[in-house]
């Protein structure tokens, strides 16, 4: 599952402690169970999940539709997403996680 990490400072920019994860998911058109470790030592997370409206990827700045998953907090650093239906086979789409006990102090 090919995928990008981004993280970004938190409360006072602190570079350890990060407030989000970016990941990409390509789907294969069956699989609906998605692990997802993000590393942001936070069971209070929040996920946003993107797919183009047209074409199987979007670039940053196009219009996108929110998707609905079902999140599970399995540990401080993982969370597992069931997305029913599967996301298509070759399409992209992006999940972004939040550490919201860290993004509002």
């Amino acid at each position: 599952m090919p995928f990008s990490i981004l993280y970004v400072g938190g409360p006072g920019g602190d570079p350890g402690e990060p407030t989000y994860h970016k990941q990409n998911l390509t789907g294969n058109g069956s699989q609906t169970a998605w692990t997802i470790t993000h590393n942001l030592n936070s069971g209070d997370v929040e996920a946003r999940l993107r797919s183009p409206i047209s074409g199987l990827s979007f670039t940053e700045g196009q219009d996108f539709n929110i998707e609905v998953a079902q999140v599970n907090v399995v540990d401080l650093n993982t969370i597992s997403l069931t997305i029913t239906p599967a996301i298509p086979s070759g399409e992209v789409w992006k999940l972004t996680v939040f550490a919201l006990d860290q993004a509002l102090g």
